[in-house]
This record gives structure tokens, sequence and C-alpha cells, in this order.
């Protein structure tokens, strides 16, 4: 902008602004989740850092200012705080040895560039550009890489703000190694250069805080969608969960044209042990047999409660013999459970359904899962009773 004034004053005041604004809601959020020491309490650190820096930039000082270097200082702590703070969201083991080495690297490299290339602005404003780049580097990529994984097909996405930030401070480099005076393109000066980096990092800045929020936001949704299919009183599946495994597993089962079986347990006089010993008798009751469930069945069944005092086993890939012998050995191991003083013993109810998804709806085969229970406990409880192998009808109640 030759010729007028110059706009760098005023948006390195909005940029200094942002970024404070984006960490007070980040401390706020690291006190809301009370864990100042997680992924939130990072990402707080980051911007406190990134706002003290951008408000040094803003003080009329020379480029070539000591208290300047400062600022390119905490502009690369911060980069390695962001890091430790993505990892932690992605449940990944901070290498803190590596951090310290990045800690003194961009110490030594400020002081280096105070003493021994005093008089070399050039070559230190590249220098902490490049310094600055790879720190955003080394962010970029878990974010990439583990939330690519986490939310297939998003990790670019996620991850674009961060190379777009890496492309800025790139081709900053390559101005200022470029440039007759480079001292006209640092951040603070009266230049249009100038006014354009700083406009790049207004709005990389907030494009970055929106990525932040996504994160966050995208796991705090992945957890309550967990809790909304979970029973509160067992830990296992409920039956919101369990009906989405359900035709999961119908789905699966009709591409490949194999059936799955399904188990409906039931605890025996579940009623008489309430009126009995109490529902807080009866609610360990039902926790004792969850876990003696989960404990028999196989890696990749799915145990729920159905309702009340009632089970469901979902049992891909099993065939009439390995169904029959797994529900044996489940109805076995709660007869012959541990029981604690003062509780009472408990039996099981079994009824078993082998699902053929070409000749029935997975309504007929819990239905038939069902009459095969309901048989079980008239025949005398304490057993296990296979559905008949033909379904009914087609459209049949």
């Amino acid at each position: 902008m030759e010729g007028g004034p110059s706009a760098v004053p005023m948006l390195l005041a909005l940029t200094a602004a942002q970024f404070g604004v984006h960490a007070i809601g980040w401390t706020m959020a690291a006190r809301l989740f009370r864990r100042p020491g997680g992924p939130e309490g990072h990402f707080a650190l980051f911007w406190i850092a990134a706002a003290l820096a951008m408000g040094v930039y803003l003080l009329p000082l020379a480029p070539a200012h000591p208290v300047r270097a400062l600022a390119d200082t905490a502009v690369l702590l911060a980069c390695v705080v962001l890091h430790r703070g993505v990892l932690l969201f992605f449940g990944r083991t901070p290498p803190d040895r590596a951090y310290l080495v990045a800690g003194a690297v961009a110490v030594g490299a400020v002081l280096v560039g105070l003493t021994l290339l005093a008089g070399q602005y050039r070559l230190r404003a590249i220098g902490a550009s490049l310094l600055v780049a790879a720190g955003v580097a080394a962010v970029a990529v878990p974010v990439w890489r583990d939330g690519g994984k986490r939310w297939p097909g998003q990790g670019a996405a996620l991850a674009t703000p961060l190379l777009l930030l890496l492309v800025v401070l790139l081709v900053h480099a390559v101005v200022l190694a470029l440039a007759e005076d480079p001292r006209r393109h640092a951040l603070g000066a009266d230049s249009g250069a100038a006014d354009v980096f700083v406009l790049a990092l207004l709005f990389g800045g907030g494009v970055l805080n929106l990525v932040q929020i996504r994160l966050v936001l995208g796991r705090l949704l992945e957890r309550l969608l967990a809790q909304s299919r979970l029973d509160e009183l067992t830990g296992v599946a409920n039956r919101r969960g369990m009906l989405a495994a359900l035709n999961r597993a119908f789905t699966r089962a009709e591409r490949a044209q194999q059936p799955f079986a399904l188990l409906m347990v039931d605890l025996d006089h579940f009623k008489t042990i309430n009126d009995r010993y109490g529902h807080a008798a009866g609610d360990a009751a039902l926790v004792r047999v969850a876990r003696l469930l989960v404990d028999g069945v196989r890696l990749g069944d799915t145990v729920a409660r159905w309702g009340g005092e009632e089970f469901c086993v979902l049992l891909p890939r099993c065939d009439p013999e390995g169904a029959l012998h797994l529900a044996e050995r489940l109805r076995a191991s709660v007869a012959e459970g541990s029981v604690a003083d003062g509780e009472p013993a408990v039996t099981v109810s079994i009824g078993i359904a082998l699902v053929d998804t070409v000749h029935e709806t997975l309504a007929q085969a819990l239905a038939r899962a069902d009459r095969a229970l309901y048989k079980a406990k008239h025949e005398g409880r304490d057993r296990v009773v296979m559905a008949t192998t033909q379904p009914a009808p087609l459209g049949a109640q």
C-alpha cells in the first residue's frame, strides 16, 4: 500500500485480539472438561503464546530488535505445545524428550541469531520462518494421518489450514530471501507485502481454530452417541445399540448369503429376586449376568441388555452347532457363577435363532428367538432351546 498509511497495525491488532479470544475460549473449555493438562489445555496455551507474540509484533520496534526474537521463540514453542496437544487428542504418547530437544533448538537458534548473526537480519528472519514452518508441518502430519483414521476421508480437510499456513510461511521465507530490503517484509513493516502476510495469518488462525473445535466436538459427539447406545447399569449395549448391530449383521449376512445366530437370554425368577432380596440385589444380578455373558462370548460377538431382565447376544458367522455349544456354555457359567454372601443364585433360559436372511426379516428372526426362549422357560427354565429352522412366512405376524 505505497503512498498511504499501512493497514498492518490494525491487522496485527485484530490478529492479536482474535488469538486472544481463541485463548479465552480454550481456557474455558479446559476448565469445563476439567482437563487443564489435556488437549484443550494445550490448545489454550498455544493461542496464549500466539496472542502474546502478535502483541509483541504490534509494538513499534525495529525488525531486528531482540524482543521480537523472543516473540519468534514463543511462536516456535507454541507449535511444540500444539503438536503435543494433537497427539494427546488422538491418544498417542507425546515424545517429551524430542520436545525438549526442539525447545532447546528453538532457543539456541534465537541466541545464535542475536549474537553470531546480529547483523544478518535476512538470515535470522528466513531461519525463523523456516523453523515455524517445520513446526506447523509437524502438527499437520498427525492431524492428517490420525484424523483420517478416526474420520475416514476427512484427514486432508482437517489438515488444510495447517498446510495453508505452511505455504504462507514458505512463501514468506522466499520473499525475504529475494527482497532487496527484507525489513520491509517483516511483521509490522509499512508495506503491502506485510499486509498480505498478516491477513493470511488472520485468516489461517481463524480456520485453524475451527478445525480444533471440529476435533473436540467430533469426539464429544462420538462419546454422546456411544453413551446413548450403552446400558447405564450393566455397561453393555442397550436395545438401540443392539438393533444397530443386528441391522449391520443382517446386511453383511445378506450380501454373503450366510446365516448368523442370535440368542435371547432371560434371568429366571427375576421378579422373585427383586421381591425377596430387593431391587439392589436384582441390579447386582443383572450386572453379574452381563459380565458373565461378555466374558463367555467370542471376539466380535455383541452382548446387549434388551430390556428389563432380558439380554440379547449377536453371534456373527455362527452355525447351529456353534451357537448351541456357546449358549450351553453361557447358561452353565451363569448357573455356576460365584455369588457374594447375601446375593441370590441366578440361572438363565436361552432361546436361539439362526437368522436366514433369504427367507425372513430381522423382526421375524427375533420373534423366533423369543418363542424359543419362552419354550425354554415353559419347559422348566435353566435350559437352552433352539428355534425351529423353518422361518415363518414373510408377512406373517
